[in-house]
């Protein structure tokens, strides 16, 4: 049976981009609004996309179903998510942008400010892996030593976040911690950087993350 992969048509996103990167990797999803998350079929992909703040994300979405009944549905239809940018840190436990905003908690660390006073990271970052599981997945190919688009002030720190479980990625950012890129686990995959900004490399990211999570099912 083919499995579905749906992505999600937040307000704050730039969805339509991400669409068309999917598209380009050989993939078809479809768009959904937030009110037809509950009638994802079991064992699909969900592609979370965002620009912005969490704050709207999370307004955004916990306007039709709150956070917490959200996350329960997605682990208990076992449905694999896909988060990009503002997406992925709502797939983290918590984030210092807006402490008020219940995040997905797929990614068990903190989302905080890069640096003091907050300002933006942007620009095309090296990717290094960081992982101390043996376990390495077949995206490393796809991001060990690649480079993408970054554009974002909240992150995780490595240092400060407890993420042994999943395989990690970094990059070096200039008077500051090294901050997560990418986090992989067998349910979640999420990538701090633009994929679909990012050229060939991201086109072939995307495709690659996609082949993955259906493997996983």
């Amino acid at each position: 049976m083919a499995v579905d992969i749906y992505l999600l048509k937040l307000r704050t996103s730039n969805w339509r981009s991400v669409e068309q990167a999917i598209l380009r990797g050989h993939y078809v999803s479809k768009p959904i609004e937030i009110n037809e998350i509950p009638d994802l079929r079991e064992n699909s992909i969900l592609v979370i996309p965002g620009v912005g703040n969490i704050n709207d994300l999370y307004e955004e979405i916990n306007r039709y179903q709150p956070i917490s009944e959200l996350r329960m549905e997605l682990k208990r239809r076992q449905i694999k998510v896909l988060g990009i940018c503002l997406g992925f840190q709502f797939l983290c436990q918590k984030s210092d942008e807006y402490e008020r905003a219940e995040c997905l908690d797929f990614f068990h660390c903190t989302v905080e400010s890069i640096y003091e006073p907050s300002r933006p990271s942007v620009g095309w970052k090296k990717l290094l892996r960081m992982s101390k599981t043996q376990l390495i997945s077949p995206l490393d190919t796809f991001l060990t030593g690649k480079s993408f688009y970054f554009t974002h002030s909240f992150g995780v720190k490595y240092s400060t976040a407890k993420i042994s479980s999943s395989e990690n990625y970094t990059y070096a950012a200039d008077q500051s911690d090294d901050i997560v890129a990418a986090m992989i686990t067998s349910d979640a995959v999420g990538f701090q950087f633009h994929p679909e900004k990012s050229g060939k490399d991201g086109i072939n990211l995307i495709s690659a993350s996609i082949k993955y999570l259906l493997e996983e099912q």
